[in-house]
């Protein structure tokens, strides 16, 4: 158990070291767009829509890229000092879900501010503020429930990036360039090529299942499908971690 709490510390504090970089360089960033929309507004005799800063999807692309990177680095380290695979495993995933409420809690948090912004700068008093949530659910729509949707959306990116990493721990360079390759073919090529059933592209009905987009509690009905997938993500992991040989 000892061994297991260093491990879970070790893999914390690099992560957390690494989100609060990203942290202050995105708040900067965002202070700074912040100002410019306000010079722009002040010049204008009309304003309306949405201030969004897209805080989830930045945090979710920093995630993946910071788990999956390090990955391979922190296993080898944890292990040179004798330390199980099993031990290593449930350390990244416990440092994972514990980064999983902090991006969750500052997601949620973004959204307020979002929201206070779009209130504030717009000239229109009856300004709306546009979130993902008000694009894909239309009931059941709370502070709790986007808190729950993207805890368990960050805990499915987390358990991605780790297979990730453990896949390309194990296959190298051949498994990172048919991940990308196929990935980018599913973003760009595949939409337009899947047929189209009932006057619904599959791909994108496929999706809207996935995300319980438009469905009557959608919004709580989701996390569980981000939740199985996480858990099978997790299993093959672990599956990959302890029979894999140390690799420099």
């Amino acid at each position: 158990m000892n061994r297991l709490l260093k491990c879970i510390q070790f893999q914390l504090k690099g992560a957390l070291q690494s989100t609060s970089w990203f942290l202050g360089i995105y708040l900067v960033i965002y202070l700074f767009l912040f100002v410019l929309l306000q010079q722009l507004i002040s010049s204008s005799d009309n304003s309306s829509g949405s201030v969004n800063s897209g805080f989830f999807l930045a945090g979710a692309i920093f995630v993946f890229v910071q788990v999956s990177a390090s990955y391979k680095p922190n296993f080898n380290y944890l292990l040179m000092f004798g330390n199980t695979r099993r031990n290593i495993f449930l350390s990244t995933v416990s440092a994972s879900a514990a980064l999983s409420v902090i991006m969750a809690v500052i997601s949620v948090a973004s959204q307020f501010v979002d929201n206070a912004i779009t209130k504030t700068l717009s000239k229109n008093s009856e300004a709306v503020y546009y979130d993902l949530f008000s694009i894909l659910y239309k009931s059941n729509v709370n502070t709790f429930t986007e808190s729950l949707w993207f805890l368990a959306m960050f805990i499915v990116i987390f358990s991605l990036a780790m297979l990730y990493g453990a896949m390309a721990y194990r296959f190298g360079k051949v498994f990172i360039t048919a991940f990308w390759v196929v990935l980018g073919l599913c973003l760009t090529v595949l939409p337009l090529t899947i047929p189209v059933l009932n006057g619904t592209n599959v791909y994108v009905a496929a999706l809207k299942m996935y995300f319980c987009a438009g469905v009557s509690g959608g919004i709580m009905l989701a996390p569980v499908n981000f939740i199985i997938t996480a858990i099978i993500f997790c299993a093959v992991t672990y599956v990959l971690s302890t029979r894999q040989s140390q690799v420099v």
